[in-house]
């Protein structure tokens, strides 16, 4: 039985215990990874515990209602064109297809504004629609907005309709100094000269497993039964090596 514990063999189980440990840890890593699209459902919450900033917008946070206080920025205004106020008829039903919409409802910019939050990040906010947007002032001052947060328009689990342009964080991005929250909020009180728009979804989108992470997830399980393989070939040859001689 000793030489199955020589200096020798101590060194190539714990070497090899870690190497296991590390391939499980991470096919675990990758599991979760392949479920962070079916996330459940968040109805209302906290902006800062729904919103990670330096994060994607959690799944399970798009279409929950929060509430955000700061100041409107001077240069963040911008439009987002050619949309009507239904948010949800912008969804393509097919997806993986391109789906082409005539519009029969009257057609004109969600206007936009990015707010600066007290911890001197911000977020964009679709504050209403409008036929004549350029006639809308830009927002000024401090604010309190409740709305439903939307997800950037160019995350993989949302498929939309044809449009000439799509409402993303790097779209907001390029209208503010600082840095800004994933996604967008729809804001449910719309001033006055605007009409409401409503949000794309007002619950998370539902997916499934991202693919690639279960793959990766068998592949690291692949990986440690590999190690076990090779750890029981090196013991083995190792005592019987020791044994004749």
């Amino acid at each position: 039985m000793k030489r199955y514990f020589t200096a020798r063999m101590l060194g190539v189980h714990i070497l090899a215990l870690l190497t296991i440990v590390a391939c499980l840890a991470l096919s675990r890593w990758q599991w979760t990874r392949a479920h962070v699209h079916t996330s459940m459902s968040a109805t209302s919450g906290e902006f800062t515990s729904l919103s990670p900033l330096g994060n994607y917008l959690p799944l399970g946070s798009v279409g929950a209602q929060t509430e955000v206080q700061g100041t409107w920025s001077r240069s963040g205004r911008f439009f987002v064109t050619e949309r009507p106020t239904h948010g949800p008829s912008l969804i393509n039903p097919n997806r993986g297809s391109t789906a082409v919409v005539s519009w029969a409802v009257p057609i004109g910019a969600w206007v936009c504004d990015v707010l600066i939050l007290e911890d001197g990040s911000a977020i964009g906010v679709v504050r209403g629609w409008s036929e004549n947007p350029q006639a809308v002032p830009p927002a000024k001052g401090m604010a309190t907005v409740a709305g439903i947060l939307q997800s950037s328009e160019d995350a993989d689990y949302v498929s939309l309709v044809l449009l000439p342009e799509l409402l993303t964080t790097n779209l907001v991005l390029s209208h503010s100094d600082v840095s800004v929250h994933d996604g967008y909020l729809v804001s449910s009180q719309p001033p006055r000269g605007l009409s409401a728009v409503d949000p794309i979804y007002t619950a998370a989108p539902k997916t499934s497993l991202h693919m690639r992470n279960v793959i990766y997830t068998a592949n690291w399980i692949f990986f440690a039964l590999l190690i076990v393989a090779m750890w029981l070939r090196v013991v083995r040859d190792s005592v019987k090596g020791a044994i004749t001689l």
